[in-house]
């Protein structure tokens, strides 16, 4: 059995693909006994394959690609690539982000512990498309590498849990997670059938940063930021509660006060595709905690000079990061 395996996602993002690639290959071709690497092209128009197939033969590293013929979704398409793994823990990699140079050899020397880790977190650097004016992500340091048990580990990483190239987990917790999917979980499922998974897994966080996550300003599921993550992410944490007293209110406190311009910025999205989200309202408005955050989606949805509200919230929103270099 392989100790990890590189599961990477990808739909229309060669040139992306491309630098993780070549970034990531110099540290695992000498390790085909210990990593293997899969990629699931979710039906890409550009050049994915020809670029796949040039660093496959340069490196001469063995490369599962996938190249579905139809589109079949985000959650479709991590759950087959994940599904297709054999190794002890994987590792479901965004198509666009960046390792650090040693991340292998720091990865494989924390799994030769003596523990069976369900989840492994580590800090990341975050910037712009380029990878420029990165800034930490966590910056709350409390140790350089600590365990704790599964309840206090989601407690830990609630501030931004669903970045998936910042985690490893064991592949024994999306197997037992897999009872736990709903459909109400958008977008998330990936993190849902992990956490519940390794509910009773130590859990490994790690401090220093060791990915870069790139911040392009479209994504090809950013229509469906909002109802991912108002939505998706709080119905995850509101199940979990059941078996972690007290997260989902952590989640709903992170959301307004540690991160609060990313919850008024995700709140507005529904302005995308208002006549959607208007049949998601019942949905969204479970999660909204005040008559005011009420009353601003009833007017995001309904009132038509809302887009003029957008451009000079978006505005405000990119003045107040650039003093506060948030």
């Amino acid at each position: 059995m392989k100790i990890i395996s590189i599961a990477i996602p990808t739909f229309n993002r060669a040139e992306h693909l491309r630098e993780n690639l070549e970034n990531i290959l110099p540290q695992i071709y000498d390790k085909q006994e210990e990593i293997e690497l899969l990629i699931n092209d979710n039906a890409s128009t550009d050049n994915t394959s020809e670029i796949v197939m040039n660093i496959k033969d340069g490196y001469n590293f063995p490369i599962l690609y996938t190249k579905h013929p139809n589109n079949i979704g985000i959650c479709e398409n991590f759950n087959d690539v994940v599904d297709k793994t054999q190794g002890k823990y994987v590792f479901l990699m965004g198509d666009d982000d960046l390792l650090s140079p040693n991340f292998f050899d720091i990865i494989l020397n924390i799994l030769s512990q003596n523990e069976d880790f369900g989840i492994i977190h580590f800090n990341r650097l975050s910037g712009d498309s380029f990878c420029s004016n990165n800034r930490l992500h966590d910056n709350i340091y409390d140790g350089m590498q600590n365990i704790y048990d599964a309840p206090n580990f989601i407690k830990r990483i609630v501030s931004s849990p669903n970045f998936m190239s910042s985690m490893i987990f064991l592949k024994e917790c999306w197997e037992q997670g897999a009872t736990k999917i709903k459909d109400n979980y958008y977008g998330y499922d990936f993190f849902a059938r992990i956490c519940w998974g390794a509910l009773d897994k130590k859990c490994l966080y790690y401090y220093m940063p060791l990915v870069i996550m790139r911040n392009p300003p479209i994504r090809t599921w950013s229509k469906m930021w909002s109802l991912y993550c108002l939505v998706g992410m709080s119905n995850i944490f509101f199940d979990l509660d059941q078996k972690i007293s007290g997260i989902y209110d952590i989640w709903q406190n992170r959301m307004r006060h540690s991160k609060y311009y990313d919850f008024w910025e995700i709140l507005s999205g529904v302005i995308i595709d208002r006549k959607f989200y208007r049949t998601k309202r019942k949905e969204i408005n479970k999660h909204l905690k005040s008559v005011f955050e009420k009353c601003l989606l009833w007017i995001f949805l309904y009132l038509k000079p809302v887009e003029l509200i957008k451009v000079l919230y978006l505005l405000c929103l990119k003045i107040f990061r650039l003093i506060s270099r948030k």
